[in-house]
């Protein structure tokens, strides 16, 4: 290869090179602003904001009818989504258990025993006690995140047990 070609090509590199870092750095800018507007709107700024004590929780129940009320819970019983919404709450609560195991040591305990015999009626035996205990540090916090993440994922199958259950009930009510 030619000196002068090498040079040219090293020196396309370098400049594109640091093309994408401006790039790069200039893209990073625009979000931080963007951000940092979408930051700056005030809470007043909104024209409606949502009030929590203003939603009425226990709705059915306003209607006072009785036969209204035992409409949805057989319709709430008997419906297989819901009850696939149930089991998907307890799965996704023992998964975020599990996922916070490993931040504690494992401890077992376990024993062997063996024996052995002749022909002469003498008999020879062993019996051993073992305890293991493992413990994985979680130093980049990879196992706290997945925890973390499992909680979420479990508080999320709740909510959309609950949202289930109003949607069946309106449904219903409909």
């Amino acid at each position: 290869m030619k000196p002068i070609s090498l040079i040219t090509s090293l020196l396309l590199v370098g400049l594109t090179g640091c093309e994408s870092i401006a790039t790069k750095e200039k893209i990073e800018q625009e979000i931080s602003t963007a951000i940092a507007a979408e930051n700056s709107i005030s809470k007043e700024a909104w024209s409606m904001e949502a009030d929590a004590s203003a939603v009425k929780v226990d709705w059915l129940g306003s209607f006072n009818d009785p036969t209204l009320i035992q409409l949805v819970e057989e319709a709430q019983r008997n419906n297989r989504n819901l009850q696939a919404a149930a089991a998907n709450v307890e799965r996704a609560r023992a998964l975020a258990l599990q996922a916070g195991a490993s931040l504690a040591p494992n401890v077992g305990l376990g024993t062997v025993g063996g024996g052995a015999g002749d022909f002469n009626g003498g008999s020879a035996g062993n019996l051993g006690i073992g305890v293991e205990v493992n413990w994985e540090l979680d130093v980049w916090g990879r196992i706290a995140a997945g925890e973390r993440a499992a909680q979420a994922s479990a508080e999320a199958a709740a909510a959309d047990f609950i949202f289930s259950q109003h949607s069946i009930a309106a449904t219903t009510a409909k």
